[in-house]
């Protein structure tokens, strides 16, 4: 049996993300010791993530952590009708 680690599975995780398609992994084992977030910050149209083949993902994150979660990205920036006339904007 062939171990690899939380970045293995985490980057293949991400890159599928950010690249807009479906990771293949063609099974294994990985070994999770922290919870992979993975951030979109777009928004995505077709199907996204990651097709493990049957891997088989060890926790080893405590806290009753999640292995994995997404979250969304947030870039803020002013409102259309913000305006920086009456002083300093709040959306800097």
């Amino acid at each position: 049996m062939v171990a690899t680690t939380t970045s293995d599975f985490g980057a293949a995780l991400t890159s599928a993300v950010q690249g807009g398609y479906v990771a293949q992994l063609s099974g294994g084992t990985y070994t999770i010791t922290q919870p992979i977030v993975i951030y979109v910050n777009q928004t995505e149209t077709g199907p996204i993530g990651i097709d493990g083949g049957g891997a088989t993902l060890i926790s080893q994150v405590g806290n009753g952590s999640p292995l994995i979660s997404m979250a969304r990205a947030t870039l803020r920036s002013p409102p259309a009708s913000a305006s920086s006339s009456a002083g300093a904007s709040p959306w800097c």
